[in-house]
């Protein structure tokens, strides 16, 4: 019987909810649909998690994590093929911010922290696994191999650190890529092998191109390895452009499959010409080991928190607006009933009664507490000039209604009572001092009487 998620109903508009391990579980019930990660899981439930898709059962189609994280994947499956989270994936499936933390996979070919074989026109974009992984060939810290033909994959966004072991086509990020475009990627993971084509980004490339992209990992091999890429291949040509490796960290010191750099000039800006620096990556001494990272990591430096000042009840607020080079917005006096104080970009929020809000509560009905039915507006204005009131103005209405008020109570709760029997209706004073009463819509109303700081 095939899972039943609690939320989505699978489409693109309306993904599959995936918050649990059991939900991510169920995900393999459903090849075609689309999901979104909603939580961070925790699969060390699963002793050996079963790859989702295969290649007689592909997973086509979309998987959303959000940047949540996916923990304790453990695959021991060293007889298989198709091996990682996702087995294989075909007909332009999408994989997108998925973070899987401390994988522990082992397989035989095509082993990848988050798939094992990208088929044709796949996409994985701002994905990181960290871990072990160890199998055959076409071994990769988040694709084994990515294989398209002239629908292409994308890899963009990703990174590794794993420990990535192997035979033939061992790469930090990708064991093999063939018609494949790879932008903005890294590995900090090592990456060895006891056979051919082992590379710190990428063992085997082929008809492909890698676009700003950078290594730092130890890499080992018997033939065909080097620091950013192993072996380059293939019947149509691969371009390598502003691509580098730690010829330092790696132990190597190839040419013409990536530009080897000292450690010190791999953790200087001014090496990566051309590379965004606003918008795609980041550098900073005290982020990621010195060397550059994808922004959506959010490693960044947080901001110290801005204290705000915080309100005691009945304390005076004199708000107003300014935008650029404009004159101040008056806005009116308030006094603050309830304050919540916090931190940061969060704010202070304030629920303020404006001057003759407090007056009005400060009053109670004493002797005019029974009103007879009527038309609603007449009893709320006659309310607020019993109150000694003179400006006012309440929108006309002709709902009926009764009340009858204990003498002690104060008038603007007797207000907002009423109130509550008439939807979208709200009382607010305005800066010069109208009391205004009707619906939220209604043209009297100017300025708003909640402020959030």
């Amino acid at each position: 019987m095939a899972y039943i998620f609690a939320h989505g109903t699978g489409t693109e508009a309306d993904p599959y909810l995936v918050e649990t391990a059991a939900d991510l579980n169920g995900v393999r019930d459903y090849l075609d649909a689309h999901f979104k990660q909603v939580a961070d899981i925790d699969l060390s439930g699963y002793v050996n998690w079963e790859p989702i898709g295969t290649y007689s059962k592909f997973f086509t189609g979309t998987y959303d994590g959000d940047g949540h994280k996916i923990n304790k994947l453990t695959i021991d499956r060293q007889t298989d093929d198709y091996v990682g989270l996702f087995g294989a994936t075909f007909k332009r499936a999408t994989l997108k911010n998925v973070n899987l933390m401390n994988v522990e996979i082992k397989g035989r070919d095509m082993v990848g922290g988050l798939v094992g074989w990208l088929w044709t026109g796949g996409t994985v974009i701002n994905c990181l696994s960290t871990g072990n992984i160890l199998g055959r060939n076409y071994i990769g810290g988040i694709v084994g191999t990515s294989d398209s033909g002239d629908d292409r994959n994308t890899l963009k966004g990703c990174c590794g650190g794993s420990s990535v072991l192997g035979n033939n086509c061992v790469g930090g990020l990708a064991g093999s890529i063939r018609y494949t475009n790879m932008t903005d990627c890294y590995s900090h993971a090592s990456a060895s092998g006891t056979g051919v084509c082992i590379g710190g980004l990428v063992g085997e490339i082929s008809s492909s191109n890698i676009t700003y992209g950078y290594s730092m990992g130890i890499v080992s091999g018997v033939d065909k390895f080097g620091g950013l890429i192993g072996w380059i291949g293939g019947i149509h040509p691969c371009y390598i452009t502003a691509s580098f490796y730690d010829q330092e960290t790696s132990g190597q010191s190839d040419t013409g499959k990536g530009d080897p750099k000292t450690t010190a000039e791999m953790k200087t800006q001014s090496t990566y010409t051309d590379w965004d620096f606003d918008t795609v990556w980041g550098i900073n001494p005290a982020k990621n080991d010195g060397y550059p990272y994808l922004r959506w990591q959010k490693l960044e430096p947080e901001e110290p928190p801005e204290v705000l000042p915080s309100y005691t009840p009945q304390s005076t607020i004199k708000l107003a607006f300014k935008a650029g080079d404009s004159d101040p917005y008056p806005m009116g006096i308030f006094y603050a009933d309830k304050a919540v104080y916090k931190v940061g970009n969060a704010g202070t929020k304030i629920d303020g009664r404006n001057s003759i809000g407090k007056y009005l509560k400060d009053q109670s009905f004493d002797e005019r507490c029974n009103y007879p039915s009527q038309a609603v507006s007449t009893m709320l204005e006659a309310m607020l000039a019993g109150a000694g009131l003179t400006k006012y103005y309440v929108q006309p209405s002709t709902v009926q209604i009764g009340m009858d008020f204990a003498p002690n109570k104060n008038i603007l709760d007797g207000i907002e009572e009423i109130l509550q029997y008439l939807p979208g209706w709200q009382m607010r004073e305005e800066v010069d001092g109208t009391v205004v009463i009707g619906e939220r819509t209604d043209s009297h109303f100017t300025q708003p009487s909640r402020y959030t700081f």
